[in-house]
């Protein structure tokens, strides 16, 4: 029973840094866009959800994936792992927001 519980929560845990990973990239890839492409292109703005498909597509494009050697230590501290990702995730996304910021505050 706890290895069901562990699992059920493991799985939802997945989905909801999936899906924040996603929104992420997808909002730092509209506001780069607004803040650099449209005013030097003259083109419209990139809204958020194809901005999201464009980033998922890149990530698609350029991930490499990370094999383990021990195959124990994958799933050893799964709740760990996740909590890291998401973690990375916000850091990533506020770091390249507020660099796309400063650099925009000088076009």
């Amino acid at each position: 029973m706890d290895s069901f519980k562990d699992f059920t929560s493991g799985f939802f845990l997945f989905i909801v840094v999936t899906v924040v990973a996603f929104v992420l990239g997808g909002l730092a890839l509209s506001m780069l866009w607004g803040w650099f492409i449209v005013p030097t292109f003259d083109i419209p703005p990139l809204d958020l959800v194809p901005a999201m498909g464009i980033s998922l597509t890149v990530r698609y494009l350029t991930s490499r994936q990370k094999v383990d050697e021990d195959e124990e230590s994958v799933f050893e501290d799964f709740h760990g792992k996740m909590l890291k990702s998401i973690f990375y995730n916000f850091v990533t996304f506020g770091t390249i927001i507020l660099f796309g910021w400063i650099i925009h505050l000088f076009m």
